[in-house]
């Protein structure tokens, strides 16, 4: 196995990932899935973390290439991206008493982690336009 670098852990995880799942030339159901739900998470992330839609395409394309350019994934993630955890709903005061819990935790709001959804939706969207 591959040896862990102290520092990146989580670029070391993801990039070993992606390349077990590349590994394998038949891509069947579940890859789709697994890949679909890895592309939008990954859009909805980048927003999260103030990406501008340029760096979200960049890492999309990168990761379709790298998956050898599956024909309809980027409308599966579109489609997928309802698939993910939603934030809980939150009366008004429930969210004012956890805004220093999240801006210690560096926690998205649930308006920000919506936004970042619809965000990622609409370039995932416009990739399925483009390459199919």
């Amino acid at each position: 196995m591959e040896q862990q670098p102290a520092r990146g852990l989580r670029a070391w995880a993801v990039r070993h990932f992606w390349s077990s799942l590349c590994e394998d030339p038949r891509v069947d159901d579940d890859k789709i899935t697994i890949i679909s739900e890895g592309l939008a998470a990954r859009a909805q992330t980048i927003f999260e973390m103030g990406g501008q839609s340029e760096d979200v395409r960049a890492s999309l394309i990168e990761q379709w290439i790298l998956h050898g350019k599956p024909p309809g994934i980027f409308l599966a993630a579109a489609e997928a991206m309802t698939s993910l955890p939603q934030p809980l709903i939150e009366s008004a005061a429930e969210t004012e008493r956890a805004l220093p819990i999240r801006a210690l935790f560096e926690i998205p709001s649930a308006e920000l982690s919506l936004v970042a959804a619809l965000k990622g939706r609409e370039v995932l969207q416009k990739l399925a336009d483009e390459f199919g």
